[in-house]
């Protein structure tokens, strides 16, 4: 069984520091694309986080992590 057939359509909670973000989604460590409804504040870029959402696949071009549906845990 491949790490895809396990995580696919879960929702997963992940930890990192924000590296990057772009109106509705931010990247957590490089590796972690989590897509928002709303737009994200610029403000949490280099903090640590904790997100939530539903694991939509990896991406073999950008070697990440994708998920859609998020929603910020420690706010």
């Amino acid at each position: 069984m491949t790490a895809s057939n396990t995580y696919l359509d879960q929702t997963l909670e992940v930890y990192g520091l924000v590296t990057e973000i772009n109106m509705n989604f931010l990247t957590l460590d490089d590796k972690i694309y989590c897509k928002f409804e709303k737009e994200i504040s610029q403000n949490l870029l280099n903090t640590n986080l904790k997100v939530k959402g539903r694991c939509i696949g990896f991406d073999e071009l950008l070697e990440q992590i994708k998920l859609d549906q998020c929603t910020l845990q420690n706010q």
